[in-house]
């Protein structure tokens, strides 16, 4: 097993080469604060991560979920109350779709880090980065380059290779209590 687990490990390290190779550092673009922030977003999304899969053992899903609920609503209540602007009603049907798209894959994640295993499913976090191309492309016309190319081939080379070689019965746990 800790050929595989060392395989995932190296799987996850191509994924990340390859989101190193999109954003360049030290390439054209001066380094600015959204590296930053990106790299501080992606700290906090590696503690999450951390978390659920620690409390996932001892707790259901829903519980992990109630639970990031208040640490979220505790840390966004005073910046709400003080910016506040009501919506219009179209925009309470985008929070509404938003809602509960973002409640369901939430739970889906959970559920994910109860079932599988962390190294099996740390190289999947990388898909998100072809979103937002497709996303940016899609929404804001934006076309990606050849770097956004060639960096988002090793991170869906790295995804692909890490969900065939982890399809295994033998990684998959059992259900949680």
């Amino acid at each position: 097993m800790s050929r595989v687990v060392y395989r995932g490990e190296l799987a996850t390290f191509c994924g990340f080469l390859g989101v190193l190779i999109i954003l360049a550092p030290g390439g054209s673009e001066p380094l600015s604060v959204y590296y930053l922030l990106a790299l501080l977003g992606a700290l906090f999304g590696a503690g999450i991560n951390v978390t659920i899969r620690m409390l996932s053992s001892s707790e259901r899903t829903e519980t992990i979920l109630l639970y990031q609920a208040l640490v979220l609503f505790t840390a966004l209540i005073i910046p709400t109350v003080i910016w506040w602007t009501p919506p219009t009603l179209e925009q309470w049907g985008l929070l509404t779709v938003i809602g509960v798209s973002g409640t369901a894959a939430q739970f889906l994640v959970t559920r994910a880090y109860q079932i599988g295993e962390a190294s099996a499913l740390a190289p999947l976090d990388f898909t998100l980065l072809l979103v937002a191309v497709i996303t940016g492309f899609a929404f804001f016309g934006e076309i990606p380059d050849w770097r956004t190319m060639l960096g988002a081939m090793i991170v869906v080379g790295a995804t692909l290779y890490t969900i065939r070689r982890n399809s295994a019965p033998h990684l998959v746990k059992s259900d949680p209590p």
